[in-house]
């Protein structure tokens, strides 16, 4: 979907081939982790077909595939299970377009996407900022009042600033997972700026 629904919906995709082809080349994690991010942003649900052999059994590209989904979800998983859509989906040059086999985007760090749940607002940049700093221009001063900021995965808080223009999160340059770059926000009268 191109935007958030006011109801819930589902869609559903493939890591491989609907069935097992030994030729088929399996999606890269990132793509399964960028695109679950999208559809949750915007109220929506991922059924993922996950490839098995005649057997049941799975390939070694599956079985890690599935362990670095699950190490993943270790750390970010509070920002997808549970949530609800923000007042925007997300934002970054990106532009998704519905319609069925229409999933392949090339999302990046500029990409942000926002879930949340309670007073948490969650923001999930589909990438590493190269450069050290994640900017959400969505939520600038006129956004209202940030104040807290974490980094999920990191043991201590990011430094952070509220600009008019973004707001500004210094984030390790070495990543902690190549997928994401994810926050947890707290503040008052949040709304996109």
């Amino acid at each position: 979907m191109p935007g958030i629904l006011p109801y819930p919906w589902q869609t559903d995709t493939s890591i491989g081939d609907w069935y097992y082809n030994r030729d088929w080349k399996y999606r890269p994690v990132s793509w399964v982790i960028h695109l679950l991010v999208d559809i949750v942003s915007k109220n929506g649900n991922l059924l993922l077909n996950v490839v098995q052999r005649p057997d049941g059994s799975l390939d070694p590209e599956v079985e890690q595939q599935l362990a670095d989904l699950a190490r993943w979800f270790e750390t970010h998983g509070e920002a997808i299970y549970g949530t609800r859509p923000w007042a925007v989906f997300g934002e970054g040059p990106t532009r998704v377009r519905g319609g069925g086999f229409k999933e392949d985007f090339a999302f990046g760090p500029s990409d942000i996407r926002f879930t949340t749940k309670g007073d948490v607002l969650y923001a999930m940049a589909l990438g590493w900022p190269t450069n050290g700093v994640m900017a959400i221009r969505s939520l600038a001063r006129a956004a209202g009042e940030v104040r807290t900021v974490e980094l999920l995965g990191a043991e201590k808080p990011p430094a952070w600033k509220q600009t008019e223009t973004a707001l500004e999160i210094t984030v390790p340059v070495v990543p902690l997972n190549p997928w994401t770059c994810a926050v947890r926000i707290r503040g008052a009268g949040l709304k996109p700026a």
